[in-house]
C-alpha cells in the first residue's frame, strides 16, 4: 500500500524524524529501508534498539502514529496512476487484493482520506493480522490461502526489500516498483521491475 498505491513514505520519514528528535536523538536516514514493509511493533523495536529509547514499544508507536495521522489528513495522496491502474486491471478481469504491513488502524485512516481505491479489492490483509511481519512470507501465504490460488497463479507488486523477500519466500513472482525512497539495489531480487504503475497492465499482458 505505502509507496505503491499511496504516496506516504515521505510522511512516515517526517514523522519518524520528529519523534526521534523529540527524544533528543539524532535521526538516522539510513534506517529507512529497514522500516519500510515492517509492522508497527517491528519498527518500534528497531527504534528502541537503534536509538536507546527509554519509551515502551507501545508509547513509541503511539507517538509515531499521532504524528503520521496528522500528516495524513494534510498531505496524503495517491501514487501516480494508482487509481487508473486499479480500474484498468479490474476491467481486464484481474482479481485484486491488498496485503499491507500497515495495521488496521492505519488502513482505517487511509480510507478516511482516500476512500476510492478500496472498492477494487476483494479483501485486505493487514500487518496486525499476521504472526510475523515481512520479510517473512506469512501475509502472502494467507493471501494465497484466502484466494484459493497457487503461487504460480498470482503476482505481487512491491516497492521494498522486505516486501519483495516476503513475496519470493511465498513462492510468488514479484514485480518491483521503482520509487525515490528505495535504492534500486533492493529491487534486484524481484522477477520484474517497472518505473511506474502505468506500465503494470502491459507487463501483465505480456507475461
Amino acid at each position: 500500500m505505502d509507496n505503491v498505491l499511496i504516496d506516504s513514505n515521505d510522511i512516515w520519514s517526517r514523522a519518524d524524524r520528529a519523534m526521534i528528535e523529540s527524544q533528543g536523538k539524532k535521526f538516522k536516514p539510513g534506517l529507512v529501508h529497514r522500516l519500510i514493509g515492517s509492522t508497527e511493533k517491528a519498527v518500534a523495536e528497531i527504534f528502541q534498539q537503534e536509538y536507546s529509547l527509554s519509551l515502551s514499544l507501545k508509547e513509541i508507536s503511539k507517538r509515531r502514529l499521532r504524528l503520521v495521522f496528522k500528516l495524513y489528513r494534510a498531505k496524503l495522496k495517491y501514487m501516480p496512476y494508482a487509481l487508473w491502474t486499479l480500474k484498468t486491471l479490474k476491467q481486464q478481469g484481474y482479481r485484486l487484493t491488498l496485503a499491507t504491513s500497515s495495521e488496521s488502524n492505519i488502513v482505517a485512516q487511509v480510507k478516511k482520506k482516500l476512500p476510492e481505491f478500496f472498492k477494487y479489492f476483494e479483501f485486505i490483509l493487514t500487518g496486525d493480522q499476521q504472526k510475523r511481519s515481512k520479510p517473512h512470507p506469512d501475509i502472502y501465504l494467507n493471501m494465497l490461502k484466502r484466494l484459493k490460488l497457487s503461487p504460480k497463479e498470482c503476482i505481487i507488486v512491491e516497492d521494498s526489500k522486505n516486501g519483495i523477500l516476503a513475496g519470493k519466500r511465498a513462492g510468488v513472482r514479484v514485480i518491483g516498483l521503482k520509487t525515490k525512497c528505495i535504492p534500486a539495489k533492493y529491487l534486484k531480487p524481484a522477477d520484474y521491475q517497472i518505473n511506474n504503475l502505468r506500465q503494470l497492465p502491459k507487463l501483465l499482458h505480456d507475461l
